[in-house]
Formats: C-alpha cells, sequence, structure tokens
C-alpha cells in the first residue's frame, strides 16, 4: 500500500508535545505570530480596508470569528480572508 505524502509528513508530529520542541523553533514560531499580527494591525489602518470589513461583517452574519482590529466578528471564512487580505495589505509580512 502506498502511503501519502500528506501521512509521511504527519506521521512524525502525531504526539508531538511542546516540550519536545526545540527553543529555537518555539522563538522563531513566537516571532513570526508576532510579525504577523503587527501585519495584520498595519494592514487594519489601510484606506480600504474599513470598507471592506464593512461589506463582509453585519447583522446577517454569524458572529463566529474576529476582526483583527476593528472589535467586530463574522463568520469563519469571512474572518480568514479578511484578516489574511490585512496581514497583506502592506507587504510587510516577508521580512
Amino acid at each position: 500500500m502506498r502511503v501519502s505524502v500528506t501521512t509521511q509528513l504527519s506521521e512524525p508530529l502525531i504526539g508531538l508535545q511542546y516540550d519536545d520542541l526545540p527553543p529555537d523553533a518555539v522563538n522563531a514560531a513566537k516571532n513570526a505570530i508576532l510579525d504577523t499580527l503587527g501585519c495584520m494591525l498595519a494592514g487594519a489602518q489601510t484606506e480600504d480596508m474599513p470598507a471592506i470589513v464593512q461589506q463582509l461583517t453585519g447583522d446577517e452574519l454569524p458572529e463566529q470569528s474576529t476582526v483583527i482590529g476593528f472589535g467586530k466578528k463574522t463568520s469563519v471564512h469571512y474572518a480568514l480572508l479578511l484578516n489574511a487580505t490585512m496581514g497583506h495589505a502592506v507587504e510587510l509580512d516577508d521580512g
């Protein structure tokens, strides 16, 4: 039986505990998360973002997930779209 690439990549991670991670990897992950959040907050300040957020939030949509920087919630899919858009809006995220 042929094993998928996804299975081959994920099997070593099954059962992995936080304490198993090297400190350098934990620090790198924390820095990447902070960098992404900073980019999202900067992207939230762009001229067009408030109008886009207004279109994808509202009473008719479920309040499932947070839209960073706006104090609003929307569907999981729209929050993902909005937060990702903000993360790339000012192209700071690759540094």
